[in-house]
């Protein structure tokens, strides 16, 4: 199978290259390259016109309506490991989430500003999510989704210009990310629109890009009563986009109460083989299993960490396939020399919980703040508080992260935000 590009309404495939799925090392995928003629095509008509509001709500009911062909969500499956399951299930929420977006589009409507979004795997969700905020938006421009999903992306765009979306309005494009021709184009690409969203951790962030970084998810818990429900909706559900936290606790009571909601959580999803995260969410590549195990073990070796949850894994060195099962992770240190826990800056995917009690709301700030400074990006991409915050660290907060949420969970599977991100509002008003 080769994927083409989708440039101005066209297939256009000029060169290619092969990736291979790392979990099944028989299935491989022709994608195309990006080259200089496709850069000219895509840049050769930057405007593809407006379209009315009346026509925009129609094209959200249309693409809620969308379901990936069957190639599409197996090729998703083999090159992210994710359960085919859960991707059916992810485009059903996806497509309820089309359909929320439609009574967002306002009439009239000012223009939204051109962008190139880079779209990340393992949620299929996703380019739902990127498209119905761009019909909402009335913004157009360049989608490059992940290579290891592509598909979803091209059918949809591909769809919705059967539906009377004007040619050009979204163009698809992929690229070889190894090869450093055509990572210059996409960058040329990137910097010709209005916005760069890019999700995934980047040595680069420029006035007009908006990068999210691929961190742990982060909340400061004041109120446990508040967070736990969230704790458990995040973990237990296979639908949830939060597969690994971070929780900053304010006090020693309310780390006991949350480490215990947790403990019982991570036992109810106890299993043999497979994981039931795994069955649920999806494999986690071996290198960075090995990865995070060692970074789990050194943490133990120095007293930095601890394993809660399972119990059966406190007196003994932990192996990459413990980490994929999932656990609860203390991490806690008063040395001032002591870098933040890597935990709290660490972009690997995992089914880890993070816990840090701490003294004071001001030291739990502190903390974040510290493990802000050692991000590639200016800002985490979400951070939620649960409890009652005084509002003289409301200005710290707000320079933490893109979004702050309030006792409410950083994601939202219906409605505007998804993994902590208003895009709607970001594809109207530029970077801030």
């Amino acid at each position: 199978m080769v994927v083409p590009h989708r440039i101005n309404g066209k297939n256009v495939v000029r060169k290619t290259f092969r990736l291979e799925s790392i979990f099944d090392p028989s299935c491989s995928l022709e994608l195309a390259r990006y080259t200089e003629d496709d850069k000219k095509e895509v840049m050769a008509k930057s405007f593809a016109g407006y379209s009315s509001s009346r026509f925009r709500r129609g094209l959200l009911g249309r693409l809620a309506e969308f379901v990936p062909s069957p190639e599409a969500v197996e090729c998703a499956a083999v090159f992210t490991g994710m359960p085919i399951r859960i991707i059916n299930e992810r485009i059903t929420e996806g497509r309820a989430l089309a359909r929320s977006f439609a009574d967002l589009v306002t009439d009239g409507g000012e223009k939204g500003k051109s962008f190139f979004a880079a779209i990340p795997s393992n949620d299929a969700r996703e380019p739902y999510f990127f498209v119905a905020n761009a019909l909402v938006a009335n913004a157009q421009g360049v989608l490059k989704p992940s290579r290891k999903e592509p598909l979803i992306t091209l059918e949809m765009v591909r769809y919705l210009e059967s539906c009377g979306l004007s040619a050009g309005y979204f163009n698809v494009i992929h690229g070889d990310s190894s090869n450093s021709e055509d990572v210059a184009l996409l960058a040329m690409t990137r910097s010709s629109k209005d916005i760069s969203i890019v999700m995934g951790n980047q040595s680069f962030e420029k006035d007009r890009e908006v990068v999210y970084s691929a961190d742990h998810t982060r909340a400061i818990v004041i109120d446990p009563a508040v967070a736990i429900p969230h704790l458990r909706l995040s973990v237990e559900n296979p639908l949830s986009c939060l597969a690994e936290h971070n929780y900053v606790v304010v006090g020693e009571e309310a780390r006991n109460a949350v480490v215990d909601a947790l403990v019982e959580i991570y036992s109810s999803l106890d299993s043999d083989n497979p994981s039931l995260l795994e069955g649920r969410k999806g494999q986690i590549e071996r290198e960075t299993l090995v990865q995070l195990a060692a970074m789990l073990n050194q943490g133990i070796v120095h007293d930095t960490m601890r394993v809660s949850s399972p119990g059966t894994l406190r007196e003994r060195t932990l192996s990459p396939d413990d980490v994929a099962r999932g656990m609860v992770v203390e991490h806690f240190t008063n040395d001032p020399r002591v870098p933040p826990n890597p935990l709290l800056t660490s972009p690997l995917p995992a089914y880890i919980t993070g816990v840090r009690c701490v003294p004071s709301i001001e030291q739990a700030i502190q903390d974040l703040e510290e493990a802000r400074w050692r991000l590639p990006t200016r800002k985490s991409m979400a951070i939620a508080v649960y409890g009652n915050l005084p509002s003289a660290y409301d200005a710290r907060l707000e320079a933490l992260a893109y979004e702050v949420h309030r006792n409410k969970s950083p994601s939202s599977m219906r409605g505007i935000v998804h993994q902590g991100i208003d895009l709607r509002e970001i594809l109207r008003r530029g970077a801030q």
